[in-house]
Protein backbone atom coordinates (compact mmCIF):
# COMPACT_ATOMS: atom_id res chain seq x y z
CA UNK A 1 0.00 0.00 0.00
CA UNK A 2 1.64 3.81 -0.80
CA UNK A 3 1.90 6.16 1.59
CA UNK A 4 1.17 10.16 0.55
CA UNK A 5 2.34 12.69 2.38
CA UNK A 6 3.36 16.35 2.10
CA UNK A 7 6.99 17.33 1.79
CA UNK A 8 8.10 20.54 3.34
CA UNK A 9 7.44 22.70 0.06
CA UNK A 10 3.72 21.74 0.11
CA UNK A 11 4.12 18.92 -2.44
CA UNK A 12 2.65 15.31 -2.59
CA UNK A 13 5.21 12.58 -2.38
CA UNK A 14 4.53 8.77 -2.84
CA UNK A 15 6.74 6.10 -2.33
CA UNK A 16 4.98 3.97 -3.99
CA UNK A 17 5.51 2.86 -7.50
CA UNK A 18 5.27 5.60 -10.27
CA UNK A 19 3.31 5.37 -13.49
CA UNK A 20 5.29 5.08 -16.60
CA UNK A 21 5.58 8.12 -18.64
CA UNK A 22 4.16 8.97 -21.77
CA UNK A 23 6.33 10.03 -24.74
CA UNK A 24 5.60 13.57 -26.14
CA UNK A 25 4.92 15.09 -29.07
CA UNK A 26 8.34 16.15 -29.86
CA UNK A 27 9.43 12.47 -28.96
CA UNK A 28 7.66 11.04 -31.27
CA UNK A 29 7.84 13.81 -34.14
CA UNK A 30 11.45 12.87 -34.11
CA UNK A 31 10.38 9.13 -34.25
CA UNK A 32 8.63 9.77 -37.25
CA UNK A 33 11.06 12.14 -38.72
CA UNK A 34 13.70 9.36 -38.57
CA UNK A 35 11.83 6.70 -39.83
CA UNK A 36 10.46 8.62 -43.15
CA UNK A 37 14.40 9.42 -43.68
CA UNK A 38 15.47 5.98 -43.25
CA UNK A 39 12.80 5.09 -46.26
CA UNK A 40 13.93 7.72 -48.19
CA UNK A 41 17.48 6.80 -48.51
CA UNK A 42 16.68 3.06 -49.16
CA UNK A 43 14.55 4.40 -51.68
CA UNK A 44 17.75 6.31 -52.89
CA UNK A 45 20.17 3.48 -52.61
CA UNK A 46 17.68 1.58 -55.15
CA UNK A 47 17.49 4.34 -57.57
CA UNK A 48 21.04 4.97 -57.53
CA UNK A 49 21.46 1.28 -58.12
CA UNK A 50 18.93 1.34 -61.05
CA UNK A 51 21.25 4.47 -62.43
CA UNK A 52 24.35 2.49 -62.48
CA UNK A 53 22.87 -0.75 -64.16
CA UNK A 54 21.20 1.26 -66.94
CA UNK A 55 24.29 3.26 -67.96
CA UNK A 56 25.98 -0.08 -68.28
CA UNK A 57 23.90 -1.27 -70.28
CA UNK A 58 23.52 2.34 -72.38
CA UNK A 59 27.64 1.48 -72.81
CA UNK A 60 27.84 -1.65 -73.88
CA UNK A 61 24.99 -0.80 -76.22
CA UNK A 62 26.95 1.96 -77.58
CA UNK A 63 30.14 -0.24 -78.00
CA UNK A 64 30.59 -2.03 -81.27
CA UNK A 65 29.61 -5.74 -81.58
CA UNK A 66 32.44 -7.87 -81.93
CA UNK A 67 32.47 -11.45 -82.95
CA UNK A 68 35.30 -13.97 -82.41
CA UNK A 69 37.32 -15.53 -85.05
CA UNK A 70 35.49 -18.97 -84.16
CA UNK A 71 32.04 -17.64 -84.96
CA UNK A 72 33.34 -15.78 -87.79
CA UNK A 73 34.96 -19.46 -89.12
CA UNK A 74 31.84 -21.44 -87.96
CA UNK A 75 29.15 -18.84 -90.03
CA UNK A 76 31.61 -18.62 -92.80
CA UNK A 77 31.60 -22.74 -92.86
CA UNK A 78 27.65 -22.58 -93.12
CA UNK A 79 27.27 -20.26 -96.18
CA UNK A 80 30.10 -22.41 -97.71
CA UNK A 81 28.32 -25.89 -96.68
CA UNK A 82 24.63 -24.42 -98.06
CA UNK A 83 26.22 -22.79 -101.04
CA UNK A 84 27.35 -26.46 -102.51
CA UNK A 85 24.56 -27.88 -101.17
CA UNK A 86 22.20 -25.72 -103.39
CA UNK A 87 24.88 -26.17 -106.15
CA UNK A 88 24.72 -29.48 -105.88
CA UNK A 89 21.16 -29.22 -106.32
CA UNK A 90 20.59 -27.25 -109.29
CA UNK A 91 23.31 -29.73 -110.65
CA UNK A 92 20.53 -32.69 -110.20
CA UNK A 93 17.98 -30.36 -111.72
CA UNK A 94 19.25 -29.29 -114.51
CA UNK A 95 20.75 -32.97 -114.99
CA UNK A 96 17.10 -34.28 -114.62
CA UNK A 97 15.86 -31.80 -117.55
CA UNK A 98 18.39 -32.67 -119.75
CA UNK A 99 17.08 -36.43 -118.98
CA UNK A 100 13.25 -35.11 -119.33
CA UNK A 101 14.39 -33.17 -123.04
CA UNK A 102 16.40 -35.95 -124.45
CA UNK A 103 13.14 -38.55 -123.74
CA UNK A 104 10.48 -36.72 -124.81
CA UNK A 105 12.10 -34.84 -127.78
CA UNK A 106 12.02 -38.20 -129.80
CA UNK A 107 8.87 -39.33 -128.17
CA UNK A 108 7.05 -36.50 -129.15
CA UNK A 109 8.13 -36.20 -132.68
CA UNK A 110 7.12 -40.02 -133.12
CA UNK A 111 3.35 -39.15 -131.37
CA UNK A 112 2.71 -35.96 -132.78
CA UNK A 113 -0.41 -37.29 -135.20
CA UNK A 114 -3.03 -39.89 -134.62
CA UNK A 115 -2.97 -42.85 -137.07
CA UNK A 116 -5.93 -42.95 -139.20
CA UNK A 117 -5.66 -46.52 -139.47
CA UNK A 118 -5.30 -47.67 -136.47
CA UNK A 119 -8.34 -49.24 -134.52
CA UNK A 120 -7.52 -48.52 -131.30
CA UNK A 121 -5.47 -46.25 -128.54
CA UNK A 122 -2.29 -48.49 -128.38
CA UNK A 123 0.25 -46.41 -130.79
CA UNK A 124 1.65 -44.80 -128.78
CA UNK A 125 5.27 -45.90 -126.59
CA UNK A 126 5.75 -44.60 -123.04
CA UNK A 127 9.62 -44.10 -121.74
CA UNK A 128 10.90 -45.86 -119.08
CA UNK A 129 12.14 -42.68 -117.39
CA UNK A 130 9.25 -41.70 -114.34
CA UNK A 131 9.02 -38.00 -114.72
CA UNK A 132 9.15 -38.92 -118.72
CA UNK A 133 6.69 -41.42 -118.14
CA UNK A 134 4.20 -39.39 -116.30
CA UNK A 135 4.14 -36.58 -118.33
CA UNK A 136 3.76 -38.98 -122.13
CA UNK A 137 0.69 -40.14 -119.65
CA UNK A 138 -0.50 -36.99 -119.16
CA UNK A 139 -0.51 -36.23 -123.23
CA UNK A 140 -1.86 -39.37 -124.44
CA UNK A 141 -5.06 -38.84 -121.74
CA UNK A 142 -5.25 -35.08 -123.01
CA UNK A 143 -5.13 -36.40 -126.38
CA UNK A 144 -8.24 -38.88 -125.60
CA UNK A 145 -9.95 -36.78 -124.04
CA UNK A 146 -9.96 -33.68 -126.89
CA UNK A 147 -10.73 -36.49 -129.44
CA UNK A 148 -13.94 -37.96 -127.56
CA UNK A 149 -16.47 -36.69 -129.52
CA UNK A 150 -14.98 -37.46 -132.74
CA UNK A 151 -14.46 -41.03 -131.87
CA UNK A 152 -17.93 -41.68 -130.10
CA UNK A 153 -19.76 -40.14 -132.78
CA UNK A 154 -17.25 -42.17 -135.32
CA UNK A 155 -18.87 -45.50 -133.39
CA UNK A 156 -22.41 -44.54 -133.86
CA UNK A 157 -22.69 -42.77 -130.86
CA UNK A 158 -25.21 -39.03 -130.54
CA UNK A 159 -23.01 -35.94 -129.91
CA UNK A 160 -22.61 -34.88 -126.02
CA UNK A 161 -24.52 -31.65 -126.92
CA UNK A 162 -27.76 -34.30 -128.00
CA UNK A 163 -30.53 -34.40 -125.69
CA UNK A 164 -31.63 -37.86 -126.38
CA UNK A 165 -31.99 -40.22 -123.37
CA UNK A 166 -32.68 -43.24 -125.52
CA UNK A 167 -31.07 -46.75 -123.13
CA UNK A 168 -30.04 -49.10 -125.63
CA UNK A 169 -27.30 -51.79 -126.06
CA UNK A 170 -25.98 -53.60 -128.69
CA UNK A 171 -23.44 -56.48 -129.17
CA UNK A 172 -21.05 -57.01 -132.49
CA UNK A 173 -18.92 -59.42 -132.65
CA UNK A 174 -16.61 -60.81 -135.42
CA UNK A 175 -14.71 -63.88 -135.87
CA UNK A 176 -11.43 -63.24 -138.34
CA UNK A 177 -8.32 -65.80 -138.43
CA UNK A 178 -6.22 -63.36 -136.34
CA UNK A 179 -8.88 -63.57 -133.54
CA UNK A 180 -12.37 -62.49 -132.04
CA UNK A 181 -13.48 -58.51 -132.03
CA UNK A 182 -16.54 -58.03 -129.99
CA UNK A 183 -17.64 -54.91 -129.84
CA UNK A 184 -20.45 -53.22 -126.82
CA UNK A 185 -21.97 -50.50 -127.05
CA UNK A 186 -24.51 -48.79 -124.62
CA UNK A 187 -26.04 -45.47 -124.28
CA UNK A 188 -27.55 -44.20 -121.13
CA UNK A 189 -27.72 -41.74 -118.36
CA UNK A 190 -25.70 -42.85 -115.00
CA UNK A 191 -26.93 -41.52 -111.57
CA UNK A 192 -23.27 -41.40 -110.24
CA UNK A 193 -21.50 -38.26 -110.25
CA UNK A 194 -18.51 -37.79 -112.26
CA UNK A 195 -16.30 -38.64 -109.19
CA UNK A 196 -18.05 -41.42 -108.48
CA UNK A 197 -17.83 -42.43 -112.46
CA UNK A 198 -13.71 -41.77 -112.32
CA UNK A 199 -13.16 -43.90 -109.45
CA UNK A 200 -15.56 -46.93 -111.21
CA UNK A 201 -13.40 -46.46 -114.34
CA UNK A 202 -9.80 -46.40 -112.42
CA UNK A 203 -10.61 -48.97 -109.72
CA UNK A 204 -11.40 -51.64 -113.08
CA UNK A 205 -9.86 -51.92 -116.42
CA UNK A 206 -8.36 -48.29 -116.59
CA UNK A 207 -5.83 -49.52 -113.76
CA UNK A 208 -5.19 -52.74 -116.17
CA UNK A 209 -3.94 -50.54 -118.97
CA UNK A 210 -2.07 -47.71 -117.17
CA UNK A 211 -0.51 -49.20 -114.44
CA UNK A 212 0.21 -52.66 -114.88
CA UNK A 213 1.74 -52.14 -118.13
CA UNK A 214 4.74 -53.73 -118.98
CA UNK A 215 8.18 -51.67 -117.47
CA UNK A 216 10.55 -52.22 -120.46
CA UNK A 217 11.43 -49.22 -122.30
CA UNK A 218 9.29 -48.57 -124.46
CA UNK A 219 6.34 -50.78 -124.01
CA UNK A 220 3.26 -50.90 -126.01
CA UNK A 221 -0.02 -49.06 -124.41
Amino acid sequence: MAKVWLSEDGTKECDGPKAPSRPSRHQIYRVLVKARCDKLKKVKAELEDAIQRLEKEQRRARQPASLSWENIALALKDSSEESRRQNRDLRDKIQAFHQLVNDLAPWAALTRELDPTSTTWRDTSLPIHPESRRMAKTWITQRMIHNTDAMFQQHGFVSRDDQCVDVWCDVDVTVSDTGTLCKIRRNFISPQTLEQSVAFVRENWLEAILIEAPQDSHSRM
